[in-house]
């Protein structure tokens, strides 16, 4: 490799090497040929950025660009597109509007692919109203500038619409995403797939299942001949998040229509494990749980492997339903799996089902294991107490609570690992046990280890100390309690 043709074949190699997204490889080249002394350029330069893009690593990318304006070379629009891209993909939107700034301090014209790059970023970020102000610029060719440009602006593209209503939907202005869908139709730039996933999922954001159902037919033809264009065929994510907006509403009947819908169309996307978790998720009504049990034994039959999601989802849905032997069975079998691992939603389910079977041994087993496993506890432990409580086991709640909240020193064993729940339900326990005493002691525990008393507290001690005929204590409680109210 030697001169302008040994520049040549590197920079050919690490355009290669980054596509391949190798772009470790493509540094090492670059670092080879630097070692050689070769003359290197813009070009090569540009190659090497465009790498490191492609590897989401904008602060190398950023390195290259200074360095190259060390060696006097001049980069130019692409080397300013490869780093905001890679800034975006970085998830640093700061970075990219920085960049956006050099680039009209150094006079260059930016094209789509800029502003498409800056806007994607500050939606990663969370910053739609800048997303959308670009977005606008554009649109308004300039004329909205507080500075004339220096260039004509491009034409807002695809890719730049479905970039702004990605950054709506993220920042959960998913109002401003169906309106700018909307929008959409109305000029040059039709929408596609991608436009309308965003629309579906912006509409599951704001809870509106209608909506999402609605832009789901835009993608299905109530024939199969003729076929939509292949711009506009629905695709697995557009099935999957109308399904998710569904559960969320608890429309779990539309979730099995269109898990129905989706194995009926020829042209239609099989469904896949998202698609069947979700679904099983939707069937929280008391009534459902053999529809999820029914779901479930579909994704075995297309062989496909359950997620943790899917086995949580089915847990949930046969306790609810009153079935807590089946719930617990479910866990069994997640638990015996050689390929997933339990987790904290997993195990809460489980013992949930425990305490609607009255299982209050089985729920203690289950804490001893989330303790072996190192799963989060705060959740499970107020779980736990309640079934404990509710068999009459007030003994046992204490001990739960009185453990865990003595395992920190007081400094840190507030708010990290109790919350007033805990203690309320640690309360009702003992108020089902006739312990009255233990509740007011309760209340002591609870302020020494700085959590404030609810409403709910005091109603339970207020309660429990009537009961024992505690007439001035009684008194006292309401007092506080009202109190409290103030």
């Amino acid at each position: 490799m030697a001169g302008s043709n040994g520049v040549r074949e590197g920079t050919a190699a690490i355009a290669r090497l980054g596509k391949q997204r190798s772009w470790q490889a493509a540094l090492a080249t670059f670092g080879g040929m630097r070692r050689m002394q070769l003359k290197l350029d813009m070009v090569a330069y540009n190659a090497t950025i465009s790498a490191c893009e492609q590897g989401h690593q904008w602060q190398l990318a950023l390195q290259l660009l200074v360095r190259a304006r060390q060696k006097h070379l001049l980069p130019d629009i692409i080397t300013y597109n490869a780093c905001i891209s890679a800034s975006d993909k970085s998830q640093s939107w700061q970075g990219a509007l920085g960049l956006l700034g050099e680039v009209r301090s150094a006079r260059l014209a930016p094209t789509i692919i800029t502003y498409n790059a800056v806007i994607s970023a500050c939606g990663r970020g969370l910053q739609w109203q800048r997303a959308f102000g670009f977005l606008d610029l554009l649109r308004s060719g300039g004329g909205r500038e507080e500075e004339p440009c220096a260039h004509p602006l491009p034409r807002p593209d695809r890719v730049t619409y479905n970039s702004t209503l990605s950054a709506l939907e993220r920042g959960h202005s998913w109002d401003h995403a169906l309106a700018l869908l909307q929008n959409m139709r109305d000029t040059r730039v039709a929408p596609d797939v991608v436009s309308i996933n965003t629309g579906i999922a912006a509409s599951a954001r704001g809870q509106h299942w209608q909506g999402a159902l609605a832009l789901l037919n835009e993608l299905l033809p109530e024939h199969e001949a003729p076929p939509l264009p292949a711009r506009l065929v629905a695709d697995a994510v557009s099935f999957n998040v109308t399904i998710s907006a569904c559960a969320a509403a608890s429309r779990w009947d539309r979730a099995l229509g269109l898990v129905a819908e989706m194995r009926r169309r020829a042209r239609s996307p099989a469904p896949d494990v998202v698609t069947y978790s979700t679904s099983i998720s939707a069937c929280g009504s008391p009534f459902a749980w053999p529809h999820a049990l029914d779901l479930f034994e579909q994704l075995l039959g297309q062989r496909l492997r359950p997620n943790v999601i899917a086995y949580n989802s089915l847990v949930s849905a046969c306790e609810r339903g009153a079935q807590w032997q089946t719930a617990l069975a479910v866990f069994e079998r997640l638990q015996t799996s050689s390929q997933l691992r339990p987790d904290a939603v997993s195990f809460c389910s489980a013992i949930r089902a425990c305490r609607r079977g009255s299982r209050w041994e089985a729920t203690l087993m289950l804490i001893q294991d989330m303790k072996a496993k190192g799963t989060g506890l705060q959740a499970a432990l107020t779980l736990a107490a309640g079934a404990c409580g509710d068999s009459g086991k007030w003994e046992w709640a204490l001990e739960l609570l009185l453990n865990e909240s003595r395992r920190q020193p007081s400094s840190e064993r507030s708010l990290a690992h109790l919350d007033v729940y805990y203690f309320n339900t640690a309360i009702s326990a003992c108020n089902k046990g006739q312990q009255w005493e233990l509740s007011l002691a309760l209340l002591a525990e609870m302020r020494g280890v700085y959590i404030s008393p609810d409403q709910l507290t005091f109603s339970l001690l207020a309660t429990a100390a009537a009961a024992a005929k505690q007439r001035d204590t009684a008194l006292e409680l309401v007092r506080e309690m009202n109190k409290h109210r103030e």
